[in-house]
């Protein structure tokens, strides 16, 4: 007996798989804006939460979802669209409520950004896997995205908060 009983073929397997493991990720990730005190320590803890999922991925997976499975980087795209996209717009405008975040940010342009370069660093071509730890890579880009939206106030409040990321 085979997983094939239960699935037409490999295609609909990856595709089940990635709505599970994308339904859990929407879970952990409302959690995380549930509890966080505000913007910034949401920030900090999606950053974790991200590293150690990173640690149990293999970083050819997105590459390999989008060449040989198609339908699966559909729901993938959709979900970078609707869950995270959104997300990082509600917490940028947050953040510049509080005044921790400045004021004259493009909240659709730094999303974008964020999103695509949190993505870019699963791109062999433009970090090689070999040369560059893929959590250092996260920190590093985290960090460069952070400092560039706070203001002072939210400076101090994310110096505080990166002493859990260390």
């Amino acid at each position: 007996k085979t997983i094939y009983q239960h699935f037409k073929d490999k295609d609909t397997v990856v595709l089940e798989v990635t709505k599970q493991y994308l339904h859990q990720e929407e879970t952990d990730l409302q959690k995380i804006h549930d509890t966080a005190k505000d913007p910034i320590e949401e920030l900090v803890s999606i950053s974790k939460w991200f590293r150690e999922m990173l640690s149990n991925m293999d970083t050819s997976l997105l590459h390999d979802m989008q060449k040989y499975h198609h339908s699966s980087w559909t729901v993938f795209h959709e979900h970078k669209e609707k869950c995270i996209f959104c997300s990082i717009i509600e917490n940028l405008e947050a953040g510049k409520k509080l005044g921790l975040y400045r004021s004259d940010l493009n909240e659709k342009i730094i999303s974008r950004f964020r999103v695509e370069s949190t993505q870019m660093l699963f791109n062999a071509e433009a970090f090689s896997h070999s040369e560059f730890n893929i959590r250092q890579l996260q920190m590093e880009v985290f960090e460069h995205f952070v400092y560039g939206i706070v203001t002072e106030k939210g400076r101090e409040i994310f110096e505080k908060y990166k002493q859990e990321l260390k």
